[in-house]
């Protein structure tokens, strides 16, 4: 006797009322279900344990048929005996092949993302009954928690719970690894479960029932414009803080490398043009005023620093020229042509040098005094050493 595996049309046709079946269409799961190597373990008229079960989907979690831990499994058959329809032979859990997919429905819904009492509950095993928040009001958990970004903790509230609301009555499917929401689903699922009721009632009841019926609606699809309109103001938000951070970071690259310039400039005639340019960024990022100010100040002290230095450079500049001038003027071995030369040159170089005129006219008086045969003091004279 040729014994041939169940096919997935035989599967499909006898799971068509199921439940649990109806969840993994509506998520685009049918694939992942009926997997061949599902397909070709399952027999009709065969048994298979629990180990069996855990050997193909519950023991490597590197595998892409991997579903949940052998203890979560175990968990699942608890709760969901009677559905699975398993019975105990001495220590072992024996199902057919109907249990087997059963229990590979309900830990494949597990793994996308439906909560486990839901899926108790959509099989018929157990009640669940998920809190809906309405405007004003709030759980006692939530109300426990310290919330550290009001805004964000509030966006998980509503988004929890319409989740779970959407995901009990098949409103949210699986489309290209993505889920998808389709409030028409609820919306009719809703028209669906008050007809009965309407159909019971006066015509004044169905009034008021539908009344209920739209305000119901209206709230919910409030709540969902809610929460779009607050999805979109925290990523606008979000949008602004990067782009703030972007151009501080801009404004600190640049300003970094203007300084980074004016250190390494060589003329002070460029240090200056570079300062100015890194000033200049104050129009450009006016709003980073304090990163500009802070290379702008360090660029401008280099500059004070250079300026000081090259002005004692001069100064000794001079004053070694003064002393060689005054030497000129002071030597008996020069002439007299020599000796007009050297004092013509030392007053054109207080013309050139107005800051120091003072000390330089101190070297053209003593001269005067050398002239007319009066002593000199050379010690008046003791800050214009020649330096080495």
């Amino acid at each position: 006797m040729v014994v041939e595996p169940i096919t997935r049309e035989q599967l499909e046709a006898e799971f068509v009322n199921d439940p649990l079946f109806d969840s993994i269409q509506r998520m685009n799961l049918l694939d992942e279900l009926f997997d061949e190597e599902t397909l070709s373990s399952l027999i009709d008229g065969l048994e298979y344990t629990t180990t069996d079960f855990e050997r193909w989907f519950c023991s490597n979690d590197s595998d892409k048929r991997y579903l949940s831990s052998a203890g979560i499994m175990r968990a699942f058959i608890k709760e969901m005996g009677g559905y699975l329809q398993v019975r105990n032979v001495g220590r072992s859990i024996i199902m057919d092949y109907k249990g087997v997919i059963k229990l590979k429905m309900a830990l494949l819904l597990r793994k996308y993302g439906m909560k486990p009492a839901l899926i108790y509950e959509t099989a018929g095993a157990k009640a669940y009954s998920p809190v809906v928040l309405q405007r004003g009001q709030g759980t006692q958990a939530t109300s426990q928690i310290t919330q550290k970004d009001p805004k964000t903790e509030l966006y998980n509230q509503i988004m929890e719970s319409l989740v779970t609301q959407l995901s009990a009555v098949g409103a949210i499917s699986q489309v290209n690894g993505k889920f998808q929401v389709d409030l028409s689903v609820l919306i009719d699922k809703q028209i669906e479960q008050m007809k009965p009721s309407l159909l019971q009632s006066s015509y004044s009841e169905s009034e008021k029932k539908l009344e209920q019926i739209s305000a119901e609606l209206s709230d919910l699809k409030n709540k969902t414009g809610q929460v779009e309109e607050f999805k979109q103001k925290y990523e606008d938000d979000l949008a602004v803080i990067k782009s703030i951070q972007d151009q501080v970071e801009e404004c600190r690259i640049k300003a970094k490398k203007y300084y980074q310039d004016v250190i390494e400039a060589k003329t002070l005639q460029e240090k200056i043009e570079l300062t100015n340019k890194l000033h200049g960024l104050l129009k450009e990022y006016p709003k980073q005023e304090h990163i500009v100010k802070m290379y702008a100040d360090a660029a401008d002290n280099e500059i004070i620093k250079m300026k000081l230095e090259e002005k004692e450079l001069r100064t000794q500049n001079v004053k070694n020229e003064c002393l060689r001038l005054y030497e000129i003027m002071t030597d008996s071995k020069s002439t007299s042509s020599e000796k007009e030369s050297a004092r013509n040159e030392l007053m054109e170089l207080q013309k050139s040098n107005p800051d120091l005129a003072f000390e330089i006219r101190s070297f053209i008086a003593a001269y005067n005094a050398e002239v007319r045969n009066k002593p000199k003091n050379k010690g008046l004279f003791g800050w214009f050493k020649r330096s080495d």
